[in-house]
């Protein structure tokens, strides 16, 4: 979380600014408190294990901003603990746990407000968390490194060798740790707050001279308090940077303050010295180099007590597949396998399957489809075929076809007397299934059945008839009386009377006004497959006048 109170002394190096001043330059950012902030926004889905994706959703979003604006980035996460940051973490986890208790609590007597703010106080990142995450990161190809340890030295180390020119984080203690160009307090506008490391001896509110050597600014770190040392108790940084500049070496000046009565524990030496070594020398990983090194590298050799504390090594594979996020930095574990697709939309990409969402399996299938899926019915030639079964589903009119009438666009015949006169059947053309013809007889004879369909039922495998819904026939295509401007012929049974129907306006009258015809029996409505059609979808209705 950075030292206490050491930014508002900072201001002589700070400069308001907009982050597309660093365009064609690349900074390194700290992800994992991204990724901590935008938690915030989702605490109850998280602390209630209820799958969200929102939190890697707003930093791929703050990715995409900072490209817009021509800055590339180059994410860096937090890996395994840090022995010398122990403590701290205990007393983080212990105060999360009491918060997401209390929030329960507050939740089970519906005060859900005041458990949300709790909820956003127990927020924890988890390692699968980054891993969703880094899996992100790789689709769009933006560059990454989870560090073995503490990301704040992997921040500046990267900085240090030139991989980034500047670094986008809000702790404080980068500077500490030597960071020469620090973006703060970025906005969703792009306005920020830059903090030049290069120029720390021009601030005269830390009273360390004009000269400020970092060794004395790791040193007011300690003393007032940071994520590696307690600090000792009622010392703040410019009380701090009195007795440094006054005393020097670490042994003089927890003296000094002993003696004035800043008191602390009997072993503050031993653990300052861990600290001022932590900040020197933690390992971090080199990606030219592709193992650890150490942030600074130290003149001698370590010993032990001092190794430990900045973190064990770690062999040259493991840590390189740490880095790329291969394995879990902490159990050094294998993630499982990544099996979705390289998402196209952020939004529901790690929702898992439920009762409310479709199977994401296949939705990679869907996207690899070159074609789209054909939702609807393929177009029935409306032109009349007189010829035969052949000329009927040619593709080429006739020059002998009739004019276009309304009966015409569902081959109904305009009376019984047409049907008479051609001697055949009208076809009626809708989109169910194909088959070659059969005759008459066999047509009339088959029945439909209705329930389970199985190989002896199935449409597109038995021509079936009709006869006993006459009533209902066309009202599952949506011709009924009630319909404005359409009348449709009704069967009634054998011998029932069926009108002229009148479908649309381009129908052609006739010069001579026709009789009206007599009453004849219609044999029942038959249904027969017409061959040649595609994806089982065309069906033909056939039926003729006795």
């Amino acid at each position: 979380m950075g030292v206490s109170g050491l930014l508002p002394l900072l201001k002589p190096i700070q400069a308001a600014a907009h982050i597309s001043e660093f365009k064609g330059q690349r900074l390194a950012v700290d992800g994992f408190a991204w990724l901590h902030k935008a938690a915030f926004g989702s605490a109850e889905d998280l602390a209630l294990n209820r799958p969200t994706d929102r939190p890697q959703q707003w930093v791929m979003r703050k990715v995409e901003f900072l490209k817009r604006c021509g800055v590339d980035v180059l994410i860096v996460f937090d890996g395994g603990a840090l022995p010398s940051k122990r403590g701290t973490d205990e007393k983080r986890h212990a105060l999360r746990d009491q918060a997401h208790k209390e929030a329960l609590a507050l939740m089970s007597r519906g005060r859900r407000s005041e458990a949300v703010n709790l909820f956003q106080k127990a927020t924890r990142i988890t390692q699968e968390m980054v891993h969703q995450l880094t899996e992100l990161l790789k689709s769009q190809r933006i560059p990454f490194v989870v560090a073995p340890y503490e990301a704040d030295a992997q921040l500046v180390y990267l900085e240090k060798a030139g991989y980034a020119t500047g670094i986008i984080s809000e702790d404080s203690d980068l500077v500490v740790y030597g960071a020469q160009m620090l973006v703060t307090k970025l906005d969703p506008s792009g306005g920020c707050v830059t903090v030049d490391g290069s120029r720390i001896s021009s601030c005269s509110d830390l009273e360390l001279g004009s000269e400020v050597p970092l060794e004395y600014l790791r040193y007011m770190a300690i003393l007032s308090g940071c994520d590696y040392c307690d600090g000792v108790p009622n010392v703040g940084p410019k009380r701090a940077a009195r007795y440094i500049r006054r005393w020097q070496t670490p042994e003089a000046i927890i003296k000094a303050l002993r003696m004035d009565g800043y008191n602390s524990s009997p072993d503050f030496l031993e653990r300052f010295h861990a600290a001022n070594f932590t900040f020197l020398y933690q390992r971090v990983y080199c990606p030219e180099a592709r193992r650890l090194v150490h942030l600074n590298e130290p003149e001698d050799e370590l010993d032990e007590k001092v190794d430990f504390h900045i973190g064990a090594e770690i062999p040259q594979g493991l840590a390189r597949a740490i880095a790329t996020g291969l394995v879990h930095p902490r159990t050094h574990k294998t993630f499982p396998a990544n099996k979705t697709a390289k998402p196209t939309n952020l939004r529901g990409f790690f929702a898992p399957k439920n009762e409310y969402t479709g199977d994401v399996k296949r939705l990679p299938e869907q996207l690899r489809r070159k074609k789209p899926v054909v939702l609807v019915a393929k177009p029935v030639d409306l032109a009349v075929r007189t010829a035969s079964a052949e000329n009927m589903l040619s593709p080429t009119r006739t020059k002998t076809s009739p004019a276009l009438t309304s009966s015409h666009f569902f081959s109904i015949p305009s009376s019984p007397d047409q049907a008479e006169k051609e001697n055949k059947p009208f076809n009626f053309n809708t989109m169910l299934s194909s088959e070659p013809d059969r005759s008459d007889d066999d047509i009339e004879e088959s029945s439909i059945v209705f329930g389970t369909p199985n190989k002896d039922t199935t449409l597109p495998q038995t021509p079936v008839t009709c006869a006993k819904r006459k009533s209902t026939l066309f009202e599952e295509f949506g011709y009924n009386a009630s319909t404005p401007k359409r009348r449709v012929v009704t069967p009634t049974g054998s011998s029932g009377v069926a009108k002229k129907p009148t479908i649309t306006p381009t129908i052609t009258p006739s010069s001579t006004p026709q009789a009206r015809p007599k009453k004849s029996a219609i044999s029942p409505l038959t249904v027969q497959r017409v061959p040649g059609s595609s994806q089982s979808n065309l069906m033909r209705f056939a039926y003729k006048a006795n």
